[in-house]
């Protein structure tokens, strides 16, 4: 959410966190956000989801490929930047959902192109 409205593009990565004396961490989780500002994580296949524990959140924006060759030529900017420090908890054995608030609305001169 941007200023209490859905962002409509972009991707969003979960990455997982080491805890206490945890061994892994997990791979990390990530979606396209829809024209709706919905997404559905995947690890390894659509739809899977991100792994039970801690995940910090990032909001990135999504490149948009020139169909006349095939090259990505522009990110898409975010209207707000992503937020900082957010930490989620995925849940085992129930359906987990999220608003993610982004942070504050960005200066259109400030936002640069996103790295791929």
């Amino acid at each position: 959410m941007c200023e209490g409205q859905p962002i409509s593009s972009g991707r969003i990565i979960f990455q997982p966190f080491k805890e206490g004396k945890a061994k892994e961490v997990g791979k990390a989780a990530l979606a396209d956000i829809d024209p709706n500002g919905r997404f559905e994580l995947m690890t390894n296949r659509s739809g899977d989801g991100a792994v039970v524990g801690k995940h910090t959140v990032q909001v990135l924006g999504r490149y948009i490929e020139d169909d006349s060759d095939k090259a990505a030529v522009a990110a898409a900017k975010l209207p707000c930047a992503s937020p900082e420090n957010l930490v989620v908890e995925v849940k085992a054995g129930q359906t987990n959902s999220f608003e993610i608030k982004m942070g504050p609305k960005r200066n259109p001169q400030m936002a640069g192109p996103v790295d791929k």
